[in-house]
């Protein structure tokens, strides 16, 4: 269901930069701004702006929600999902160097 939503309301790269985004927070704890940035140059052109629009959609579909310091999931049963899903083998972007 979480990642149907995101294939539904997200273009292609846009999607991949979401679920970047999301696993980032949910293996480091906080998706810091300067994560954020990382992930979406690494994703998209015009990255500012379609950063904006990717956490705009996180925020309003409830997966995330903003905290000091950046972003959190909203819900920890979502964050240890998505942990267990995709996090296995996340470099995170700390230890990536970006």
């Amino acid at each position: 269901h979480y990642e149907e939503r995101l294939r539904l309301v997200l273009a292609s790269a846009l999607r991949d930069l979401a679920a970047d985004l999301l696993t980032e927070a949910s293996a480091v704890g906080t998706l810091s701004v300067a994560a954020a940035q990382a992930l979406a140059r690494e994703h998209v052109a015009g990255a500012r702006d379609k950063l904006d629009e990717v956490l705009g959609v996180l925020e309003h579909d409830g997966y995330l929600v903003r905290s000091t310091g950046g972003h959190t999931f909203v819900s920890r049963l979502v964050h240890d999902w998505w942990q267990a899903r995709f996090g296995a083998n996340w470099v995170s972007v700390a230890g990536r160097g970006l």
